[in-house]
């Protein structure tokens, strides 16, 4: 016997048969390896760091405007990312079953990977458009990455901005998508990890 979580919090006795006992993780272990859903957020990260740090992008004006092609380009690149992330973390957590303590790890990378790809894709559009955030991010690239991820990881904890405000929309939109994330993160939370 087996006690598990019912989906209203209630606990439940339940027998599995010997074949079953290693079939939940196995499960785990598959949907953990399924990193292709973790792929646009590593490649997008990679890439905006690349541009960013190698290339030193830079854009011309302080308008709030900027690229529109680098603007909605990040958006949607963004919105692709997001899901990929949410859906790894949501096959995971289901895969995890009756023991969501075993997708502690590979949610925490997923996680990591979020905070990561939204420090880059923030200091990307700084960079192509410096009027979309107002605040001291610092002078060097390193300065201002290490400025980027705490706005993320700020962003992500809390809801709130820190010391840095975002101005134009486009920075408005990623931040609402990291804020969207944030409450689908908060609900798998409630739903997998409640023990009353």
């Amino acid at each position: 016997m087996q006690r598990r979580l019912t989906f209203f919090g209630g606990k439940k006795d339940v027998q599995i048969p010997e074949k079953d006992q290693g079939r939940e993780i196995k499960n785990l272990e598959m949907a953990s390896a399924n990193i292709g859903l973790l792929a646009p957020a590593l490649v997008g990260a990679g890439a905006f760091f690349l541009l960013n740090q190698l290339f030193q992008v830079k854009g011309e004006s302080d308008k709030e405007g900027g690229s529109v092609t680098g603007n909605l380009g990040s958006i949607i690149y963004t919105g692709i990312a997001t899901t990929g992330l949410s859906y790894y973390i949501y096959n995971v957590l289901i895969a995890a079953g009756s023991r969501p303590l075993y997708a502690f790890m590979p949610f925490s990378w997923a996680l990591g990977v979020m905070i990561l790809y939204y420090a880059a894709v923030y200091n990307w559009i700084y960079r192509i458009s410096p009027g979309s955030f107002e605040g001291d991010f610092g002078e060097t690239p390193l300065e201002q990455l290490v400025s980027f991820i705490y706005f993320s990881i700020a962003t992500f904890s809390t809801g709130g901005w820190g010391n840095f405000v975002p101005k134009s929309n486009t920075a408005k939109m990623l931040i609402s998508m990291q804020l969207l994330f944030f409450v689908f993160i908060f609900t798998m939370g409630l739903v997998f990890f409640i023990n009353p």
